[in-house]
């Protein structure tokens, strides 16, 4: 490769998108991957949630589904920043609604040089200063802490 011109790259994500059906929700996301000029996505299953976030944050509406497919790189707009710290917002609503209905998760922790954990676990406290999340491990009956950025996947 010389680096010139343009190459194709696929990225893998799940969004979270709210509406009243799961068919609806897809809808909504092929809408905005084709308004935003994805030029191929594939759709995988959607999960429900479980619950209704709660909107209070400026973060894009959510709920369901996965996306993922070849893409061209595309230009990333000036708001993306705004973007990701409203994600961010609503990943961090997401984890407070958990530790308060003491909620059962399973948490994806990446430690670094190829050591990865499957926590089964509620939360019980998130120290948002600190980036922190202190989880009790329901299998071994353990109390862990782990940084916000350990966590790879989050599954309700």
């Amino acid at each position: 490769m010389n680096g010139k011109g343009l190459h194709t790259y696929s990225f893998q994500t799940d969004l979270v998108i709210e509406a009243s059906t799961r068919e609806a929700a897809e809808a909504l996301l092929r809408e905005r991957l084709d308004a935003a000029g994805v030029s191929r996505y594939r759709i995988g299953k959607g999960s429900l949630i479980g619950f209704t976030v709660l909107p209070d944050t400026d973060a894009p509406a959510p709920s369901e589904s996965s996306a993922s497919g070849p893409a061209a790189p595309a230009e990333v707009p000036a708001s993306a920043s705004a973007a990701a710290d409203g994600l961010r917002d609503l990943a961090l609503d997401l984890i407070r609604r958990c530790v308060q209905d003491s909620r059962l998760v399973r948490l994806s922790i990446n430690r670094g040089k190829g050591v990865r954990l499957s926590v089964p676990c509620r939360i019980l406290r998130l120290d948002e200063q600190d980036s922190l999340l202190t989880v009790y491990h329901v299998d071994e009956k353990q109390v862990y802490t782990f940084g916000i950025g350990e966590i790879d996947d989050f599954l309700l």
